[in-house]
């Protein structure tokens, strides 16, 4: 009963027909001869609307608006409906560049190619293909739409530029690893995008979602290859904050540029630490060249750890061969924290810790008497 569009008017008007339509016959009705009946009347009439589209797209139109029934047209997904044939009704009350081009912006976003080819070819008022300064590419880039994203960058007016918003598409088909729509904008005979553009963004945003194949393609890039330290090694810190173990060796093995295992102050093993990545912190620990100090930052690392309930990663730094975190760091921070989440078996190996310390102090200072 639900192939049609959830909450578009057309499913508002059919539920009005009768609770069953949203939710079934209850079990003491579903023998009633008059509920079947009105069961069967609305089955007919809600069947014979999905084959009017003109009809929905006054029903939609009725509820929520002549601009907002055609992004729903366009937002329908149903097999039963006939998508373009209700889109085509919708726009005959409205301009297909309504609300600056944002009806091709949706078509672009869900990778409806016809639909997309539909309002360029708009009689009238037809939107620009590079309108909000080429946001229907960038959110076709942004899903993997390849074909969308060519259409788009072919169109014989008033194409987007590849590197529109300085290579924003790039960006965003990096961030999700949609490795066609990058080589594509990266292969773009007129303005491509460089692959460095927005200082490194492309390859960072690779780095965090820990899209190995797209940080190679962005790397190998004959012209304007990013960095692999690029913004103080920030593609490493975001590819550790998402515990993207394979990512952080390809960084730190690159043989030009590589980023210190150490860069900001130890900040890729506090992000790692932060999100229990304990292989990713075991790397950088262990890492032959600038590998970061278990303590760095007065021991935020093991704050971290200890704040978000990690207490394999706790027990890894404290336990650490050389400059071990204490675990009273930056005046028993670790401890509150872990306190006031109530990670309790953290509590205690910290202040196991600090008692251990203690003595160990104590010993020492009685040695030194002695002597």
């Amino acid at each position: 009963m639900h192939d049609c569009m959830d909450g578009d008017a057309l499913d508002r008007i059919l539920v009005m027909c009768g609770s069953w339509l949203s939710g079934g016959l209850d079990d003491d009705d579903i023998g009633h001869p008059h509920s079947l009946s009105c069961l069967n009347i609305c089955r007919a009439w809600r069947d014979r609307m999905l084959r009017r589209p003109e009809v929905m797209a006054d029903l939609l139109r009725a509820v929520h608006g002549s601009e907002q029934a055609l992004m729903r047209a366009i937002g329908c997904d149903s097999a039963t409906v006939d998508r373009t044939a209700l889109i085509k009704a919708a726009l005959k009350a409205v301009r297909a560049d309504c609300q600056n081009g944002l009806a091709l912006c949706l078509a672009a976003a869900r990778g409806h190619e016809d639909v997309v080819r539909l309002l360029l070819e708009a009689r009238d008022h037809a939107p620009s293909a590079d309108c909000r300064n080429g946001e229907p590419l960038i959110r076709a880039a942004s899903e993997g739409h390849e074909a969308v994203v060519r259409l788009l960058l072919n169109w014989k007016e008033n194409a987007p530029r590849a590197n529109c918003q300085d290579g924003l598409a790039l960006v965003k088909a990096a961030e999700n690893g949609h490795d066609s729509a990058v080589e594509l904008l990266l292969e773009w005979s007129d303005d491509p995008p460089r692959a460095d553009c927005r200082s490194g963004a492309a390859l960072a945003a690779a780095a965090y979602g820990g899209h190995v194949s797209t940080i190679r393609l962005l790397l190998e890039c004959k012209g304007h290859a990013p960095r692999p330290d690029c913004q103080d090694g920030q593609a490493l810190c975001l590819a550790a904050a998402g515990g993207h173990e394979d990512v952080v060796r390809l960084l730190l093995g690159c043989t030009e540029h590589a980023p210190h295992a150490d860069c900001r102050n130890g900040n890729a093993l506090i992000q790692a630490a932060s999100g229990s990545h304990e292989a990713v912190v075991l790397l950088l620990l262990n890492w032959k060249e600038r590998a970061p100090r278990a303590n760095c930052q007065d021991g935020e690392a093991l704050v971290q750890a200890a704040q978000n309930g990690h207490e394999c990663v706790v027990r890894l730094l404290l336990g650490w061969r050389e400059h071990a975190p204490k675990a009273f760091c930056q005046g028993g921070r670790a401890l509150e924290l872990a306190a006031d989440e109530g990670h309790g078996s953290i509590v205690e190996l910290l202040e196991q810790h600090v008692k251990e310390f203690a003595m160990n102090c104590e010993r020492l200072k009685n040695l030194s008497l002695i002597a």
